[in-house]
Order: structure tokens, then sequence, then C-alpha cells
């Protein structure tokens, strides 16, 4: 771990959060197992997770929930996250208090694309349903050993020298900056930073892996090279932005993207 910022490369088998690459792996897994016929990408989600299951009868799918048509919130996750050595929470116990919020589903099923951090932690524990296995363990057992990336998982072994993340803000914000991150995670401080102490997000589906840039290429490039799960979400598998809509809402040309004023 690095004493203060630097301008030093960190080198490319350091282990390092790979936060956007992360949902590839569950997006992967949830269309190999669409085509395999374990899972039905069109089928409500509360088929295989019950608390999924929204009152009426709109319905979300699997394929909503991949691709953030599923119409629900995302909430700030500033918090949704625990120092690398203390136990995670029960990702489904944490799904269920996220859906029982008043307003877990804030946007009409199916509407518009809004990226949702819950959307994809509902994917882990539908792709857990069928495997009757923890996320983890499938994504392990799955993609991790077959692609040999033997430098990634969802903990940072212990003695390995890892990057170390900063936030870059005056130290006036430090009370503000310990309040709002979980209790264990913000470090010292190196002048105009703010050391982030190693840390785990809670979900793994929505961003939990950490390994090494080689890794993550190596999944990249073998994945990208396998054609039959990628064509499972040819049919409306991108919700085509409107030239009028508001960057980020990626809404069909003629839908209003109007938020529900009760979930």
């Amino acid at each position: 771990m690095t004493s203060k910022p630097t301008e030093t490369a960190v080198p490319t088998m350091h282990p390092v959060p790979i936060e956007a690459a992360a949902v590839a792996p569950p997006a992967y897994l949830t269309l190999t197992l669409v085509h395999n016929g374990r899972l039905d990408l069109d089928a409500p989600a509360g088929q295989y997770v019950n608390c999924l299951q929204v009152p009426g009868r709109s319905q979300p799918t699997v394929r909503q929930l991949l691709t953030h048509t599923a119409g629900l919130g995302n909430p700030l996750p500033t918090r949704w996250a625990h120092p690398a050595d203390a136990d995670p929470p029960d990702t489904r116990d944490m799904l269920r208090r996220l859906m029982h919020r008043r307003r877990a589903y804030r946007y009409p099923v199916g509407d518009c694309a809004r990226y949702s951090n819950v959307g994809y932690l509902a994917i882990g524990e539908v792709i857990a349903a069928p495997a009757v296995l923890p996320f983890e363990t499938v994504v392990q057992q799955t993609v991790l050993h077959p692609l040999a990336m033997n430098r990634t998982g969802f903990a940072v072994p212990a003695g390995t020298d890892t990057a170390t993340g900063y936030v870059k803000a005056p130290r006036i914000a430090d009370p503000l900056l310990r309040r709002l991150l979980p209790p264990g995670v913000a470090g010292e401080r190196h002048g105009s930073f703010l050391a982030l102490n190693p840390f785990s997000v809670d979900c793994p589906a929505y961003g939990g892996l950490v390994g090494s840039v080689l890794d993550a290429g190596r999944f990249l490039r073998l994945t990208w090279s396998i054609s039959a799960p990628a064509r499972i979400l040819e049919r409306d598998a991108v919700v085509p932005r409107a030239p009028s809509s508001k960057p980020g809402n990626g809404c069909r040309p003629r839908s209003t993207c109007s938020p529900r004023t009760a979930g």
C-alpha cells in the first residue's frame, strides 16, 4: 500500500477494484444460463426471487434487469461497502430490504433505461437461484477459473500489496466524508487527498470484483470472441436513445419517462 498519492503507475499485476467491468461477468453468466436452458430471459424476475415481484400486472423480466429497464431506482451507494477484513452482509437480505422500500420501483417497468445498482444486485440473486450456490461461487467456478483469472476474486488475500484509493477534498471536509463513508473506510490524510483503507462493496454482483488489469483484459478478450450468448440479447438488447431525451435516460422516442408518484 502506498503511503501517499504519487504519479507512479500501478503495476498491472496489482489488485484493484474492477468496478465498471465487474458487471460484465453477471451479464455473461445470465446469458450463458439462458443459452443452456437454465434461465428464461423473458420470465418475470420474481419467478426466481420472490421479493422482485411487483404489485400489479406489469412484472419486470430478467432481460429488463440486465438492460436497466426494470424501473428500479438507484439509491446512492455511498455506504454499500465494508472494510476488507470485515464480514460482508447477506446479499439476499440486502435486496429484500431495498425492495421493501416505498419507491423501490421508481419508474414504469420496461419504459426507460436508467442505470441501477439494485438491478445487478437482483441479477446476482437470480443467477444464484438455479445454481443453488452463492453468486460468488458461481462466478469462480464458471468464469474466473475456466479463464485462468487467478488474480481476481471478491476479496484481496491477506498480505497482498494493493493499490490505494484516494478522495481529493479539502481538509475541512474530513468530518463529512467520515460520516458519509462506512466506518473504517476513511484512512489518513495526505495533503489534499484522503486515503481510503482497503474495502469491499457489499454486493459482489454490481462491482465487487477485485483483480489485476491483465485478468480484466483476459476476460474481455475471451468473452467478446464468444458469439452465442451475445446473440441472445439481440432482440431489444439496447433501448434506443431519443434525441430529445435528457442525457443518461436512454428513453425510447415516444416515452415520457415520468417518475412514479408511489412505488
